[in-house]
């Protein structure tokens, strides 16, 4: 529960060492609330990221506490939030009170978080860079990325710029990492071209699936001197049985360089099937496209 405390209004509004914002209103719950509202919408103001509301408010006793919901969801949560001691003004008959955040504080409760979340982005970014295969170096790059989204890395490096503006010499070399990932898969994605060749196609479908997932990220799929094969081996699995045709089919896909195994992915898939046994394979091969589309595009697309 947020406990209000004797602080003065005036020792905060102001003072580079905190921020705060003023509520009003008919209760001391009500102007508790609309200084809250305020200070969220600072920091919606303060943070453009896809324009992406920043207002969960973690609850907090007196001046220390801190949930482990804190930068969940992609959502920066304020924490550490104080009150001042509400005032009524009989004149106007309306209570008037201050919500701040001490910089200091709350640098100190998020700093260790973020760069528990620096560190394993850069193992990743790390990890791509020793990569000698350029298609590795992509995969690795692109799970780079994919942690920095689903973490909202980008969003926390912005909180603490708002909480903390002397943070942002500290955390520069990741958000150059982080707006450089993009351009440097693309470029990547130009210096090969990629073979694909597939057993037991239907209509070509399995393999068209797979050079429109490398045309998406800018590989170029070629029909001779690539440098990468990509082979995909189709397994249908078929039953006759009183009902119809069923496929339980299995999808390998196997990326190589010369004699060498560079990449290799695969899946089972779900039973389907029909009465007709023309239509039970064709649904069979659509899931299949499906499954060859869904594991490159795991594998390969950024974020």
């Amino acid at each position: 529960m947020l406990v209000s405390a004797p602080f003065f209004a005036e020792d905060y509004l102001g003072s580079p060492d905190f921020i705060a914002q003023r509520g009003f209103g008919k209760s001391e719950a009500e102007a508790r609330q609309n200084a809250l509202a305020a200070l969220s919408r600072f920091f919606q103001v303060s943070i453009s990221v896809n324009s992406a509301e920043r207002t969960t408010v973690i609850d907090t006793d007196s001046r220390t506490s801190i949930s482990e919901e804190v930068f969940v969801n992609s959502k920066a949560e304020l924490f550490a939030v104080h009150f001042t001691k509400a005032r009524f003004d009989r004149k106007q008959k309306i209570y008037e009170t201050t919500a701040f955040i001490d910089r200091e504080e709350a640098w100190k409760i998020c700093r260790p978080r973020i760069e528990s979340d620096l560190k394993t982005f850069e193992d990743f970014w790390s990890n791509a860079e020793k990569q000698k295969e350029t298609l590795l170096k992509i995969t690795e790059f692109s799970k780079a990325g994919k942690f920095a989204e689903k973490n909202g890395l980008e969003d926390k490096l912005d909180f603490a710029l708002v909480i903390y503006p002397e943070s942002e010499s500290l955390f520069a070399k990741t958000r150059n990492q982080i707006s450089e990932l993009k351009p440097l898969i693309k470029r990547l994605c130009g210096k090969f071209a990629v073979q694909v060749e597939c057993e037991n196609d239907f209509e070509n479908s399995a393999a068209q699936a797979a050079k429109s997932s490398f045309a998406k990220i800018g590989i170029v799929t070629a029909e001779s001197n690539a440098e990468y094969i990509c082979h995909i081996k189709i397994s249908l699995n078929g039953k006759i049985l009183p009902a119809g045709y069923f496929y339980t089919p299995s999808v390998t896909i196997e990326i190589s360089n010369g004699d060498r195994t560079i990449l290799s992915l695969s899946e089972q898939l779900a039973k389907t099937g029909a009465k007709n046994e023309q239509i039970a394979e064709r649904r069979a091969y659509s899931a299949i496209a499906e499954c060859v589309s869904d594991l490159l595009n795991r594998e390969f697309m950024s974020f």
